[in-house]
């Protein structure tokens, strides 16, 4: 890979950080502080929004209702959905949800658009991102077709890959994902994700305490390896 394909592949795959290695970047950015518990609504005109520290789950609200679908992590987008057209975001109303201290940096909108067309164009770049929401709501359509206890388990497999925490021989969820964000996620209530993670515990995929989830790593992976996750 030559020093244009690096380039390129790393707008496509770390917009953020390519970003930051222009000068400009401190005048075309901010950064806002999110405390726990927070709903944050995203601005899908003039700013392109990346999660800076922490972990922030995103959703979509419908009335009354958020259904929230992806964890994004360091790096990740927010607001995709920004390089819609106006008609096509005109009923999207996304939000962000801390479960606790975060940080988003939100870039302007044409001064992303400009650092990107130095080296792919606008229509690659969008290209790329959508390929991986469409991948992630083809996982996500396939997630919801399980039974709850195997949807959970894959929920928790799922984070225990991207986000855990090494506890000896066993992984341990991070303990600002407590089971009230973990059931928005899932789409069911606390009370039957906690009945769920009791039945997993007694049947050794968890290790049996109350906080943090701790993964009994050489049960749930053996039998979710990282390849097969639908997450």
């Amino acid at each position: 890979m030559n020093t244009l394909e690096k380039r390129q592949h790393e707008i496509l795959t770390n917009p953020l950080h390519f970003c930051k290695k222009s000068g400009d970047f401190a005048k075309h950015s901010m950064s806002i502080k999110l405390s726990k518990n927070e709903l944050f609504d995203v601005d899908f005109v003039t700013g392109i929004y990346f999660v800076e520290k922490g972990i922030v789950m995103k959703g979509t609200q419908i009335d009354d209702y958020i259904g929230y679908d992806q964890l994004l992590k360091h790096g990740d987008v927010c607001n995709f959905s920004s390089f819609m057209s106006s008609d096509l975001k005109r009923n999207i109303n996304a939000k962000l949800l801390s479960p606790s201290s975060s940080v988003i940096t939100a870039v302007d909108r044409d001064f992303f658009i400009f650092m990107v067309e130095k080296h792919v164009s606008i229509e690659e770049f969008m290209l790329f991102q959508s390929k991986k929401e469409i991948m992630i709501l083809q996982r996500r359509c396939l997630l919801n077709t399980l039974k709850v206890k195997d949807r959970v388990k894959h929920v928790i497999a799922a984070i225990g890959y991207e986000y855990g925490i090494s506890n000896g021989d066993n992984i341990q969820i991070p303990q600002e994902l407590s089971t009230t964000f973990l059931s928005k996620f899932m789409g069911i209530t606390r009370e039957y994700l906690s009945l769920t993670l009791s039945e997993l515990k007694k049947e050794g995929y968890l290790l049996n305490t109350k906080i943090p989830v701790i993964i009994n790593v050489e049960k749930l992976f053996n039998e979710i390896p990282y390849e097969s996750l639908i997450l």
